[in-house]
């Protein structure tokens, strides 16, 4: 994993005469726990960090995502919200692949 994957950021923010801290973490590399398409929502972790991360099919919908896979690695942005941490912006997706499948098949067509 690259050094700078799990870059924290702290926003100050400045509403009428308070100061509000919230925490923003940039190009975080997370799993995904589980994704429901049905429902629309499902839950990332980040690692070496407890607690899942809320990931809302709108997100998804903005980086033009069509669908997630258990266990899944997202590159994405996260924010604080009311009930606890949730992905503002999805970056990328690496999805996980059959290896076994993909080399029969490569076999097959004389690829490999």
């Amino acid at each position: 994993m690259h050094k700078n994957a799990c870059l924290f950021l702290e926003r100050v923010v400045f509403m009428s005469n308070s100061v509000e801290e919230t925490k923003c973490y940039s190009g975080v590399r997370c799993r995904v726990k589980w994704f429901n398409q049905f429902k629309g929502y499902g839950f990332v972790e980040m690692k070496n960090r407890p607690g899942d991360v809320f990931l809302h099919f709108s997100v998804l919908d903005q980086a033009g995502i069509k669908k997630l896979n258990n266990d899944d690695i997202i590159i994405c942005d996260i924010d604080e919200a009311d009930r606890g941490l949730k992905v503002t912006k999805v970056l990328e997706v690496a999805q996980l692949i059959n290896t076994k499948f993909l080399t029969e098949n490569l076999k097959k067509l004389r690829l490999l």
